[in-house]
């Protein structure tokens, strides 16, 4: 079997692939602690960062990020809501939508992550060469951008 990153192709599929998934593994063992911690599913977590990060959203919204059904959302949401993490309430635009949004004790344990977070990042930044750091973040960015626009097309 050839290496896969031999001839500079970083375009290779299982390059990007191999590479994209380490590099979520590395930030993913940073919230496992916090997720085990705090007794949280990993689809937990992922709904209050999600807010965190988003604000408000309806139920339908939550169930398309998820790809679940509306009604293990509503069974993932109702388990939130009596550990005091998020609140429900219906939309002021349309009253048959229920709108769900972080609570002070969700918002701290987003809050915590963030500031984690941010210190994880600033040091990985650290071991990087001060020339590639203007390339990272223009690829960055890019990625960002083509992931943003095909989740708005599909």
């Amino acid at each position: 079997m050839t290496n896969p990153y031999e001839g500079n192709d970083v375009l290779a599929t299982p390059v990007v692939f191999e590479s994209l998934f380490e590099i979520v593994s590395y930030f993913a063992d940073y919230f496992k602690p916090a997720v085990q911690m705090r007794n949280l599913k990993t689809s937990e977590l992922f709904i209050l960062l999600f807010l965190y990060l988003k604000g408000p959203k309806s139920m339908n919204q939550l169930s398309r990020f998820l790809n679940t059904t509306k009604s293990n959302m509503t069974a993932l949401i109702d388990q939130m809501e009596r550990r005091d993490l998020l609140k429900r309430e219906h939309s002021k635009v349309d009253r048959r939508v229920i709108d769900v949004s972080l609570k002070a004790k969700g918002r701290q344990i987003c809050e915590e992550a963030s500031d984690g977070f941010n210190v994880l990042v600033q040091a990985f930044f650290k071991k990087v060469n001060k020339e590639d750091l203007p390339i990272i973040s223009q690829g960055f960015m890019c990625l960002h951008r083509l992931a943003t626009e095909s989740v708005t097309e599909g």
